[in-house]
C-alpha cells in the first residue's frame, strides 16, 4: 500500500511539474474546437459568430506552442507569393530591355574608340578664323571729315581698290563711274562748349 501510494504521489508531483512547465497544453486541449473553426470566427446558419478565444489570447498561445517547439496547425493554408507583376507586358519588355542591353554592350569597344577619336579631332583642330564681313547690299561707306569733293574725286579707285583688296574681293573699278553713285551731304555741327566746327562727310553707295 505504502508503494503505491508512493507511486501515486510522484505521478501527481510530474503531472503538476509538467502543467506548471507546459501550461499550454491545457489551453490547446481547451479552446482545440473553437481554433479549428477559423482564425477570425465562423458562419452558423447564415450568422457570423466570432470565436469565444479574442485574437490577442491565440496569438499568445500560438507563441508559448510555437516556442516549445511544437506545431501550431490551426493556420489557415498561405498563398503562394506573388514575385513578378501580373500579365505578359511585363515580360515581354523586360526581354528587349535585356536584347538592347547585350548588343549595346558588344558595341561598346567600338563606341568608345569612336569617342575618344571625335575628342582627339576636336582638340587638334585649329580655331577657326573669323571671317570678314562683306558690303551688303545698298550699304554705304562714310569717309572720315574733312574731305571734299574734289579730294575724293581724285582718289576715286585707289580708295576702292584699298576696301575691296580687304575684302578679298577681284572688282574692278573704272574712273568713268557716275556721279550719279555719290552723294554729299554737308552736316554742320555747332559746338558749343568752345567753338563750331563745320564737317563734310560723303556717303558712297555700293552695289554689287
Amino acid at each position: 500500500m505504502a508503494g503505491k501510494a508512493a507511486a501515486g504521489a510522484a505521478k501527481a508531483v510530474a503531472k503538476a511539474a509538467g502543467e506548471y512547465q507546459y501550461p499550454w497544453r491545457e489551453k490547446l486541449s481547451k479552446y482545440k474546437d473553437e481554433l479549428s473553426k477559423g482564425v477570425w470566427g465562423y458562419w452558423e446558419l447564415g450568422a457570423w459568430k466570432p470565436l469565444s478565444l479574442s485574437a490577442r489570447q491565440r496569438a499568445r498561445l500560438r507563441k508559448e506552442v510555437l516556442l516549445a517547439g511544437e506545431d501550431w496547425p490551426y493556420d489557415p493554408p498561405r498563398k503562394e507569393m506573388r514575385d513578378k507583376r501580373k500579365g505578359h507586358k511585363c515580360d515581354r519588355i523586360s526581354a528587349e530591355k535585356r536584347a538592347n542591353t547585350a548588343e549595346l554592350m558588344k558595341k561598346m569597344p567600338q563606341m568608345l574608340l569612336d569617342y575618344k577619336k571625335r575628342r582627339w579631332e576636336k582638340k587638334m583642330k585649329p580655331k577657326r578664323q573669323k571671317k570678314i564681313k562683306t558690303p551688303l547690299w545698298g550699304s554705304h561707306i562714310t569717309l572720315c571729315p574733312p574731305l571734299s569733293l574734289a579730294f575724293f574725286k581724285a582718289g576715286y579707285a585707289d580708295f576702292f581698290a584699298t576696301i575691296l583688296s580687304r575684302n578679298s574681293l577681284s572688282l574692278s573699278l573704272s574712273l568713268s563711274l557716275s556721279l550719279s553713285l555719290t552723294h554729299t551731304h554737308t552736316h554742320t555741327h555747332t559746338h558749343t562748349l568752345t567753338h563750331s566746327l563745320t564737317h563734310t562727310h560723303t556717303h558712297v553707295l555700293i552695289f554689287f
